[in-house]
């Protein structure tokens, strides 16, 4: 239809009645000196046409000669003067119509300056829907103009991506974004995407190349990239035929085919790790899964070339700006290998701060620790430094946390690879990585993990204290043999010259040339008298149980002395080596299993270190290791007397109902009483100082039978009386 009234508007010029019109058939209406009313639909939409596409000469005469005045097409002639600078032309023009639109006199004045930008606003919000095209193109020209500095007139004769590139140029950073995007929507017809591409690529590495190589934000990078929406897929095919790598594959293609384009241009390697990353969001954006795969395995090629040119500072730029770390784990191996990590951690520290505003963790610092974690488990000190410079706190706590435990898992369980010096710095290291969690939990206001890491840390101490204790014993059994030592090789020298001297000294062998006999100290006679397998737990596990656990010397320190009989040469042969040995009680505390947990409990006499053990081991073990407290309270108390340990218990622990019922029941199932002469009378003790609520020291008096009876008539007196 539109063809149709362009052709007939070109044939006839004059637009006059045709000789069967004149004869009764004419289009036009006499009486209203215009077409007919079925006509007028038809002839806007043509005229609209006209004007949509700039054609607005033919528009006017297509109007004229139909005798058809048009609103659209004389809006369209006031913009155009507008914008071409012509304002007062227009304005007199609409007036002289009897035009509705009325500019304001704002507008006016702004014309007046030059300013026309106003006036166009106005007059496009009158136009109507057929030509909102036009009048959106008409703004965007005279805006483009303004922005480059050139002619109305001319900006309209230009090619839409040249002014495209005049407007990205020099710096499309720089550029209004939301004006190129009106220029390449505004016509009738869409631009070749693929033309749009280029423009885009070419002016994007001509401002890398000319004005330096500049590092765009993402969210800016974005903006730049939707301008070839929905197309934006063949703006990185066009990025990436500008990378060697990529344009060797694309030659191979073309050769085949003999349709592809190939770019000659070479950027730099800064230049191109921006465009590939460029191109990264531009795959990301069409949602294009093989072609990020294809970039994928471009990128691991033009690693290696990075990494023999020694540009680590462009992995760490892919690293930031390309967050696909599941399938670039080698960049992280490039970095550690060449000791280049620390250039990423100070990029990572920056972005730590800028992500803490936000509140969101960074993607790359977790997939970097995960890293680092399945290929360097045991550097932590690599791992602490990772998780400080991306201010991951809290996840540091937990694997300082995760990392003692394994620490303390590694010690074991014998005594002998926990008391010496090298299990002794263990159990340190293990004890600050637990301090420094708990530090850290309550810096993350996690204070349920402080209170747990305290805990654990407190149990260590116990270890590595008992450890200390048996350390120095040891010493000073060091210190003690030395010192015996130097009696053997010292003797008394008489006054008879040198040659007596020379008899008194003892050669390298340790037999004595000298005067006198070792001395024997006291009580040691029969240190050895007792057959070795009639000594408690030798003949069943000695590996596990030293010598001096079992035959105790003078002072406690498990010092074996010289038996009397025994001649010089034996004793200095029996004497112990300057090596530290064994000396104290097993005690361990570490790495124990439930069961033994629980009879640590009940035969430890010091309420503080159990309570520590058990605290420790309820997170692990589970809170059913509070019941051995009955056991362990019936077990010290009352057989044992320890009056000092249910003072304490009370000041920890709430005694409650069900504890006391299993304590008393624990009296009345006793199999050997006999054993324990003062059992009854610690138990009426527990009563009167456990037991402060009177009711309930009532019924377990009676509960426990006839013996306490006196129990009964004082609680029921003071009863009644309260």
């Amino acid at each position: 239809m539109e063809g149709a009234l362009m052709t007939s508007t070109r044939a006839n010029a004059s637009f006059g009645p045709s000789t069967k019109e004149a004869q009764g058939g004419s289009v036009l209406d006499a009486q209203q000196k215009g077409p007919r009313s079925e006509l007028i639909p038809f002839l806007e939409t043509g005229i609209s046409s006209l004007i949509n596409r700039d054609e607005l000469m033919l528009a006017d005469q297509l109007a004229a000669g139909f005798g058809f005045e048009s609103w659209d097409q004389k809006l369209a002639m006031a913009l155009s003067s507008v914008a071409g600078g012509k304002h007062q032309q227009a304005v007199h023009r609409l007036k002289s119509e009897q035009s509705p639109l009325e500019p304001s006199d704002n507008a006016l004045t702004a014309a007046e300056q030059g300013d026309a930008e106003p006036l166009l606003n106005e007059l496009g919000s009158h136009c109507s829907e057929r030509i909102a095209l036009y009048c959106r193109r008409c703004r965007v020209f005279y805006s483009v103009s303004r922005n480059i500095g050139m002619d109305y007139q001319e900006v309209e004769k230009v090619e839409p991506t040249k002014l495209l590139s005049l407007l990205l140029s020099p710096q499309p950073y720089c550029a209004d974004f939301g004006l190129c995007r009106n220029l390449i929507t505004g016509f009738p017809r869409p631009l070749d995407a693929g033309a749009v591409a280029e423009v885009l690529v070419d002016s994007f590495i001509e401002s890398m190349l000319s004005q330096g190589v500049m590092r765009w934000a993402e969210e800016k990078l974005d903006e730049f990239v939707s301008l070839l929406s929905p197309s934006q897929e063949l703006l990185g095919n066009a990025a990436l035929r500008r990378i060697p790598s990529f344009r060797e594959l694309v030659k191979t293609e073309a050769s085949k085919d003999g349709s592809m384009p190939v770019t000659s241009q070479v950027p730099d390697p800064e230049t191109e790790v921006e465009v590939l990353v460029m191109a990264y969001h531009s795959y990301v954006q069409a949602c294009c899964e093989r072609s990020v795969s294809e970039l994928l395995r471009l990128l691991q090629a033009r690693t290696e070339f990075y990494v023999l040119r020694g540009h680590f500072h462009l992995l760490v730029r892919l690293l930031v700006a390309i967050p696909e770390y599941h399938a670039m784990e080698y960049i992280f191996g490039h970095l550690v290998w060449h000791g280049e990590l620390q250039t990423l951690l100070v990029e990572g520290r920056r972005r730590g701060q800028d992500s803490s505003k936000c509140g969101q963790h960074s993607a790359l610092a977790v997939a970097l620790i995960r890293y680092l974690q399945v290929n360097f488990p045991l550097d932590l000190e690599m791992l602490v430094q990772v998780h400080c410079s991306f201010g991951l706190e809290a996840e540091l706590a937990e694997l300082l946390e995760s990392k003692a435990g394994q620490v303390a898992q590694r010690l074991g369980r014998k005594w002998t690879d926990i008391c010496s010096e090298a299990g002794e710095e263990q159990l340190l290291l293990c004890l600050s990585m637990y301090l420094e969690c708990a530090r850290l939990f309550l810096k993350g206001k996690r204070h349920q993990r402080h209170l747990v890491a305290n805990e654990l840390a407190a149990l260590i101490c116990l270890q590595l204290k008992a450890v200390q204790i048996h350390l120095a014993a040891s010493l000073h059994e060091q210190t003690a043999a030395a010192a015996y030592q130097e009696s053997f090789d010292w003797a008394a020298v008489p006054a008879d010259g040198p040659e007596a001297l020379a008899n008194a000294l003892v050669d390298a062998t340790g037999r004595q040339k000298g005067w006198g006999e070792p001395e024997v100290v006291d009580g040691a006679e029969n240190a050895f008298s007792m057959p070795l397998e009639e000594i408690p737990g030798v003949g069943e596990d000695s590996s596990s149980w030293p010598l001096h656990a079992h035959i105790r010397g003078t002072g406690g320190m498990g010092f074996l002395k010289q038996d009397a009989a025994r001649s010089p040469e034996q004793s200095l042969r029996a004497l112990p080596s300057l090596s530290l040995g064994p000396a104290g009680d097993v005690f361990v505390v570490i790495n124990l299993t439930p069961s033994e947990v629980e009879v640590f409990a009940e035969y430890h006499q010091d309420f503080i270190a159990t309570h520590e053990v058990v605290s420790a081991y309820r997170h692990s073990h589970g809170e059913r290791l509070f019941k051995v407290w009955p056991r362990a309270l019936y077990r010290q108390v009352v057989l044992l007397g320890n009056r000092l340990y249910l003072q304490l218990f009370l000041q920890h622990l709430p005694l409650t109902k069900e504890w006391l019922g299993a304590i008393v029941q624990l009296y009345l199932d006793e199999p050997c009483p006999e054993q324990f002469s003062a059992r009854m009378l610690r138990m009426k003790q527990f009563l009167r100082e456990g037991v402060t609520n009177l009711e309930t020291r009532y019924q377990l008096a009676r509960q426990l039978g006839p013996g306490f009876t006196d129990i009964t008539i004082e609680t029921a007196s003071l009863v009644y009386m309260a």
